[in-house]
């Protein structure tokens, strides 16, 4: 009987959830407590990991880092034996059953509704974004990243955002969308993986791709410079050098907020730091990976975080201490300020033709467009990273795992706690940080909920 009158529980726990939304943003808080019970109980099952899998491993897809040059910091899941990339194959197909069109369906993980539903932002995603911009700036040329992106969102049922309609722009460092650089196939698999995260958080966003010529600090400067004259609110970088100091002038923007991977080489040793993400107008961002919650481990998402072992952090000395950063032990500028998923066994799958089709992405390249997406959506200032820091009360605070390098540096270089640590910053997002909260699992409305999606992994 328990089991026969579930559903009915669920469904009667949304649509109150949809009635208090239209009554107010204030009393959304109770329509999630209501709701929360249910789909709490769902959890285990609403979150299938595959990072336990020894047979898969991860590899980076840029070349390491020459002396004096940007790489990109995207990392694909691969077989362990062959070293091949794990190609899943989605098949979409129309719901037979869907609990009175609502798409009250566990979302598979690493696909847009999963990460949604991890981080609290499955109603935020549905109805914010709009006239917003995201721009994403990376190196060299992904000819295939519009064709990718329509791939992208139809099959996970996301409108459409294309240069015709108005969504989409590709530009070059001038900002403008000719010539483009030459194309390179890792740096394509690092964009399309960068314009697709965006999506998957804010499928209302404008995504502007602005694509630098050459892999160093000054044409990476003049992108981000034509991403923000272009009139980025946001902009996403993917990609980090390792310098013993500062390679750039200051390119900050009033009201414009600035995202940048830390990296994905562990605790960073004296005297080398990760730029731009170590720059105190930017918003650094480090890495977690996510599990399903447990009766010995319960948590409302349904999921516990913790921080991904290949985040990168860093104490800078060049730079100043920001006055708002309580890092204890470091006399300058310590990174990441905020985090995301980053894990490759529980990021994104996502779409790149050149490069086989889909595959399994992860890296603190996926974790930073997801901030930039997030920050779209909650309206934070991103103008500096103090906003991570004021919001910290109300961020998810992974307090285990580590870097996994960090032999002999500063320990809240390397491992996360309670409160602020250098692999997950201030905390990974969450919904929370909207006044009144969004409620964990609440249903999304907008035009995926009418599909739902099989996903066969071949390895």
């Amino acid at each position: 009987m328990a089991k026969a009158r579930k559903p009915v529980l669920i469904l009667a726990a949304i649509f109150a959830a949809m009635v208090v939304t239209h009554l107010g943003r204030t009393s959304t808080a109770q329509a999630a407590t209501t709701a929360q019970a249910a789909i709490t109980a769902q959890a285990a099952t609403t979150f299938q990991t595959s990072s336990a899998q020894p047979a898969l491993t991860s590899a980076q897809t840029c070349a390491a880092p020459a002396p004096g040059l940007i790489t990109c910091d995207a990392r694909v899941l691969v077989s362990r034996r062959t070293h091949k990339p794990v190609r899943p194959t989605i098949k979409r197909r129309r719901r037979r059953h869907d609990v009175a069109g609502f798409g009250q369906v566990a979302p598979q993980q690493m696909t847009p509704a999963y990460l949604q539903q991890a981080y609290d932002l499955t109603y935020l995603s549905s109805t914010h974004g709009t006239g917003d911009t995201v721009a994403v700036v990376g190196i060299f040329n992904d000819p295939s990243a519009a064709t990718d992106l329509a791939t992208f969102r139809s099959t996970y049922g996301l409108p459409p955002c294309t240069v015709a309609n108005g969504c989409f722009a590709q530009l070059n460092e001038q900002g403008q969308p000719s010539p483009l650089p030459p194309a390179d196939r890792s740096w394509s698999e690092e964009e399309s993986m960068d314009i697709e995260a965006v999506s998957a958080l804010c499928p209302n966003c404008h995504i502007d791709l602005v694509e630098a010529g050459a892999a160093d600090a000054q044409d990476l400067q003049a992108a981000v410079s034509a991403a923000i004259a272009a009139g980025a609110n946001q902009v996403s970088i993917s990609g980090d050098g390792i310098y013993a100091q500062n390679p750039f002038t200051d390119f900050s923007a009033p009201g414009v907020s600035i995202v940048a991977a830390t990296g994905d080489n562990g605790a960073l040793p004296a005297g080398q730091d990760a730029y731009p993400a170590a720059l105190p107008f930017v918003t650094a961002v480090g890495g977690t990976t996510l599990q399903p919650s447990t009766p010995a481990a319960p948590n409302p998402r349904g999921i516990n975080e913790t921080a991904w072992n290949g985040a990168a952090a860093g104490c800078d000395t060049q730079e100043q201490p920001l006055p708002y950063q309580p890092a204890t032990g470091c006399s300058g500028r310590m990174y990441a300020d905020i985090s995301a998923d980053a894990d490759p066994s529980t990021g994104l799958t996502v779409y790149d033709g050149p490069a086989g089709g889909w595959f399994d992405g992860g890296g603190t390249s996926l974790a930073a467009p997801l901030v930039a997406a997030f920050e779209a959506i909650t309206g934070v200032d991103g103008s500096t990273p103090q906003w991570a820091y004021t919001n910290a009360p109300n961020l998810n605070d992974p307090t285990a795992g580590s870097t996994g390098r960090c032999a002999g540096q500063l320990a809240l270089l390397c491992a996360a706690g309670q409160g602020y640590d250098g692999p997950t910053g201030a905390g990974s997002i969450s919904g929370q940080i909207v006044p009144g909260g969004p409620g964990v699992g609440l249903p999304s409305f907008g035009p995926q909920d009418s599909r739902t999606y099989t996903r066969r992994v071949t390895r």
